[in-house]
């Protein structure tokens, strides 16, 4: 994974972590009744019910599977999510 893969997926998980319960969506693996994001040959974000992946979308950038997971558990809540995830990302380096 490149340093650009983990710091979009470090910025997630915080703004996340930050907003909604922590059995509504997953980092890296499967988890019952939420929305996942796993690296395989590129990013995929599928939504995991009953052992089964529904709605599959497959994508070649980290951040364009980040954001497709902040609007599958962010709900009208979304936006904020991306400007949060947004103000993180631009701030990574002056840490």
């Amino acid at each position: 994974m490149k340093a650009y893969e983990r710091t979009c997926l470090s910025a997630l998980g915080a703004v996340l972590k930050e907003h909604v319960p922590t059995t509504w969506y997953s980092i890296g693996k499967s988890q019952e009744s939420a929305a996942c994001i796993e690296e395989d040959h590129g990013w995929v974000v599928y939504d995991f019910e009953r052992g089964n992946r529904f709605s599959i979308a497959r994508y070649e950038d980290a951040m364009a599977a980040c954001h497709d997971l902040m609007h599958r558990v962010g709900g009208d809540w979304a936006d904020e999510f991306v400007d949060t995830f947004w103000q993180m990302w631009q701030t990574r380096d002056k840490k």
